[in-house]
């Protein structure tokens, strides 16, 4: 069995029991070569805020229009008249 392994960041030969990458200095623990959804860019709590933002936005408007329509119902109503 090879008593080295290569370093997953800088591709050099290393000892396989390194904690540390000697050449780019880089911690090489089981947890770090894994891929964590933190480490793939946006933090998941700063999605989740976003979303949440973005989602009451949506809600806000649609209510908002929603009485508008009403109000333009109303002015329309008015605007007509009772003719009929």
């Amino acid at each position: 069995m090879s008593r080295t392994k290569l370093c997953p960041y800088c591709k050099e030969k290393i000892k396989r029991d390194a904690i540390v990458c000697r050449y780019c200095h880089r911690e090489l623990n089981e947890k770090s070569e894994e891929k964590n959804p933190c480490q793939m860019g946006i933090p998941l709590w700063a999605l989740a805020g976003t979303v949440g933002v973005c989602l009451g936005g949506v809600f806000a408007l649609a209510l908002a229009l929603a009485k508008e329509r009403r109000h333009w119902q109303e002015e329309y109503t008015e605007w007509k008249g009772d003719d009929e």
